[in-house]
């Protein structure tokens, strides 16, 4: 009576076990041949992009105010966001890729530091890039800082913008 019971699990099991299963290792980055094409790859991981950090466009918002001394709120959190266009492209143009600042935790620095290892890095070369941009994002704070730069500089987003992260990770 056992076997007949345990005769279909072992078989069961044994095709489980029998299978590979999913990879864990990351899926390789997407290489954009234009920062427009970003939005066709919206279960990318990370992209391989080039562009033109439009650094006078930041946008920021900070969060977490607490109070050290007592009287003056400051902010524990900020992130920034910048544009990036192609070579040559029109600044009224809309933008498909935003660049946000990789650690939000740096509410005491400024962001002079960040634009300009972010300017210098991107250059000539190419730049593979970590995707955290999601659908269901609607209220994060990389949101809030695209809002940011479109109200204060006329800059207009794609819908499904895509959002990545600099500086490169490791």
């Amino acid at each position: 009576m056992l076997r007949k019971f345990f005769a279909p699990l072992t078989v069961a099991f044994a095709g489980i076990w029998g299978c590979s299963w999913p990879s864990s290792a990351p899926t390789p980055p997407v290489v954009l041949a234009q920062l427009s094409d970003a939005g066709q790859h919206p279960q990318a991981e990370a992209l391989t992009l080039k562009g033109v950090p439009r650094i006078e466009w930041v946008g920021e918002h900070k969060w977490g105010y607490h109070k050290p001394n007592g009287k003056k709120r400051e902010p524990l959190f900020v992130m920034w966001v910048v544009p990036l266009q192609e070579e040559g492209q029109d600044p009224s143009s809309v933008v498909h890729v935003w660049v946000r600042n990789a650690s939000t935790n740096d509410a005491g620095g400024t962001s002079e530091d960040w634009l300009s290892s972010l300017q210098e890095g991107f250059g000539t070369s190419a730049q593979t890039l970590k995707v955290i941009s999601r659908p269901d994002d609607a209220d994060s704070g990389w949101r809030k800082a695209i809002q940011d730069a479109e109200q204060r500089h006329g800059v207009r987003s794609a819908p499904s913008a895509t959002v990545v992260l600099w500086p490169p990770e490791n």
